[in-house]
C-alpha cells in the first residue's frame, strides 16, 4: 500500500541536522521542480486519446455500409420529401444518384436497409468500411409496412455484424452517434442524444410506426438506413426519418422492429426449409435463472414445441433457453434463425439451451418426425369432385377436371390443348416424371420430412425439362429451373389444397384447378430437390394474383 507523507516530515528527516538546515529549502525547491518534469505514473494526457464516441465509432463503424446506385424519381411519390422532390424536379425525370445507408447484420454479408433507400435503385453497388466495392447485390426480400429491405452482399469472405442493443435499455437524454453516408460522405459520424422515446411517426402513405426514437442528431439524406449506436457501440435504431421544417428533429426505428423484420425476412427466404417446430420468445433472463451467471443476460426462451415436431423429437420443451445453435451464440430469435441459414431437410442441428439452471445439448434433425403411422400425410389431392379413390400409398389420385373456356371472370380458355399443353400455359413449365423407387433412389433421405403436424413421404416426383419466361413459379430470389425435382405443391397451407406431385398427372390437375383457388390465395409453396438438396420456393401472393 502507498504512503503519502507530509512535505514537513521530509525536511526534518533529511535536513535535521544544522550543517544542512541552510541546503533544504533550495533542494526541496529542485526536488518539487524535478517532479513536475517527469508525468506521473498512469496520468497521461488526455490530448489525442479517444473518447466514449471515438470508442463507439470503432466498434460499430465497420458493420456500416454505403448503398449508391440509379434512380428515378416520381414527382407524386416524392410530394412529401423536400429533398427528393428537389432532385426530382431538378432532373426532370432523369435518373439521379440515390444514396443511402446499410447495417451488416450476419457475417454472410446480410445487410438490412431502409426499403425506400433501395426501391427503384438500378446498378446499385455497396461499399463496406474498408472501401471495397462490391456490385453482386442480391435483394432477398422487403417489408413495405415498416419501410426495411434485406440485401446480401455475395462475396467469399466474412464481414463484421453490428452488436444488437434492447428497445427497453434505451432511455432519453442518451448519448447516441449516427453512423451514414449522408450527401455521399462514406463512413461519417454525428453525435446526440435521445431527444424522446414512443413517438408515433407517418413518413408516407403507406408507412408509418406507433413507436420510434426521437433524436436531435443531425440525420441527413443518405443517412436512412444506417444505426443509431448507444455508447457500447450497441445499434439501438435505425435512422429513418426527419422533420424537415425544423432542426434536429430525427426519428429512428427501434433495434427491437428492425431485428424481428430482418429475422422474419430470413425466415421466408434463406432458412425456409428448416421447420423445428419451436415457437420462441426474447426476454431478458434474471439474474437467478440466467445459465451463463450474469445479470440482464439478453436470451431466448422455447414458448412452445410443435407435437411431432423435430424439436420434440430431439428433446426441448417449453421453457427451455436457447445459448446456442449451429454453432452460433442465440440471444435473439433472429440469432437463431441466422444459424439455420444453408440448412436443408438432410441436415440436423446440435442445439445447447439451459433447463432450470441446467446446461444441455440436444441434435435436432430437420428431417426428424415421431408422428404415428395413422396421422394423414402433408400432401394429398384436394377432395373434391374431380378426385379419385384413395391408394394404398395414402394419397389420393386426380382426375381431370372438365374443361372451361374464356369468361368473364378472365380465366384462360384451356379447350382442346394437350395436357403438356396446359400445364406450360398455366404453370409456364416442361416436366417428366419420376416414379416412386426412382425418387427413393435418387434420395433415400427423404422418404420421411417432417413438417408442421404433418409429414411429407414423397411418392414421387416430376423434372423439370422447360421453363417459361412467364413461369408462376418464378420467385423474386431464384425460380424454378430446369433440372429440379418437384415432389410437393402447397397452396394457403390448406389441407384441402396439398398435393404430392406422384406424376404429371398432378401438376396437369393443378393447373386445371389453378384459376379456381388462386382467387382467395395468400400465397403457394412448391417444394423441390436442386442438385441433391431439398428445399421450397415461396410464391407471394402478388405473384399467385398477377398469374392466375
Amino acid at each position: 500500500m502507498k504512503r503519502f507523507l507530509p512535505i514537513s516530515f521530509l525536511r526534518k528527516r533529511c535536513f535535521g541536522q544544522k550543517s544542512l538546515r541552510p541546503l533544504w529549502r533550495p533542494a526541496l525547491i529542485a526536488l518539487c521542480a524535478l517532479a513536475l518534469a517527469i508525468p506521473a505514473s498512469g496520468k497521461e494526457s488526455l490530448a489525442g486519446k479517444k473518447n466514449a464516441f471515438a470508442l463507439a465509432y470503432d466498434a460499430a463503424a465497420p458493420s456500416v455500409v454505403s448503398i449508391r446506385g440509379e434512380k428515378r424519381f416520381d414527382l407524386a411519390e416524392v410530394k412529401n420529401d423536400p429533398y427528393k422532390r428537389q432532385l426530382a424536379e431538378k432532373s426532370k425525370q432523369e435518373s439521379v444518384t440515390g444514396m443511402g445507408s446499410g447495417i451488416i447484420m450476419d457475417e454472410r454479408g446480410y445487410v438490412i436497409t431502409n426499403y425506400h433507400v433501395v426501391k427503384g435503385l438500378q446498378n446499385i453497388q455497396v461499399t463496406t468500411f474498408d472501401g471495397a466495392v462490391y456490385r453482386n447485390i442480391e435483394f432477398i426480400g422487403h417489408d413495405p409496412q415498416t419501410d426495411l429491405a434485406l440485401l446480401r452482399i455475395v462475396a467469399d469472405k466474412p464481414f463484421k455484424p453490428i452488436a444488437f442493443g434492447k428497445t427497453e435499455r434505451v432511455y432519453v437524454c442518451e448519448d447516441v452517434l449516427a453512423i451514414g453516408n449522408p450527401f455521399g460522405y462514406a463512413n461519417a459520424a454525428a453525435r446526440g442524444i435521445v431527444s424522446g422515446l414512443d413517438r408515433p411517426l407517418t413518413s408516407s402513405e403507406t408507412v408509418s410506426y406507433e413507436r420510434t426514437i426521437q433524436t436531435d442528431t443531425p440525420i441527413n439524406p443518405g443517412n436512412s438506413g444506417g444505426p443509431l449506436v448507444n455508447l457500447d457501440g450497441e445499434m439501438i435504431g435505425m435512422n429513418a426519418a426527419v422533420r424537415d421544417d425544423a432542426q434536429n428533429i430525427a426519428f429512428a426505428i427501434p433495434v427491437d422492429i428492425v431485428t424481428s423484420v430482418t429475422e422474419k425476412l430470413m425466415r421466408g427466404s434463406v432458412a425456409k426449409m428448416t421447420h423445428h417446430g419451436l415457437t420462441l420468445e426474447d426476454e431478458i433472463v434474471p439474474t437467478d435463472e440466467d445459465p451463463l451467471g450474469t445479470s440482464d443476460t439478453d436470451c431466448v426462451r422455447v414458448k412452445s414445441v410443435a407435437p411431432g415436431s423435430p424439436a420434440e423429437t430431439a428433446g426441448l420443451k417449453e421453457g427451455d433457453v436457447l445459448l446456442e445453435s449451429n454453432g452460433i451464440p442465440v440471444h435473439s430469435s433472429l440469432d437463431f434463425t441466422r444459424s439455420l441459414i444453408g440448412v436443408t431437410l438432410a441436415d440436423q442441428v446440435d442445439v445447447k439451451f439451459s433447463r432450470q439452471g441446467k446446461k444441455l445439448e440436444r441434435h435436432v434433425a430437420m428431417s426428424a418426425a415421431t408422428a404415428e403411422d395413422g396421422e394423414k400425410n402433408l400432401f394429398y389431392a384436394s377432395q373434391t369432385a374431380s378426385a379419385g379413390p384413395e391408394t394404398e400409398d395414402g394419397f389420393s389420385r386426380a382426375k381431370a377436371a372438365p374443361s372451361y373456356s374464356q369468361n368473364a371472370g378472365g380465366i384462360l380458355s384451356l379447350v382442346g390443348n394437350t395436357k403438356e399443353e396446359t400445364i406450360y400455359k398455366i404453370l409456364g413449365i416442361e416436366a417428366d416424371p419420376i416414379d416412386k423407387d426412382e425418387f427413393l433412389r435418387r434420395y433415400p433421405q427423404l422418404t420421411q420430412v417432417s413438417m408442421d403436424n404433418y409429414k411429407i413421404m414423397p411418392s414421387g416426383g416430376a423434372v423439370v425439362t422447360r421453363v417459361s419466361e412467364t413461369t408462376l413459379f418464378k420467385t423474386p430470389k431464384s425460380g424454378i429451373q430446369t433440372g429440379d425435382v418437384i415432389f410437393g405443391f402447397v397452396l394457403d397451407n390448406s389441407p384441402n389444397s396439398r398435393w404430392a406431385i406422384t406424376s404429371t398427372d398432378i401438376l396437369y390437375v393443378i393447373a386445371r384447378k389453378w384459376n379456381d383457388f388462386a382467387s382467395e390465395s395468400t400465397g403457394a409453396k412448391l417444394y423441390l430437390v436442386r442438385e441433391g438438396t431439398p428445399y421450397f420456393l415461396d410464391i407471394p401472393m402478388t405473384q399467385v394474383m398477377g398469374l392466375r
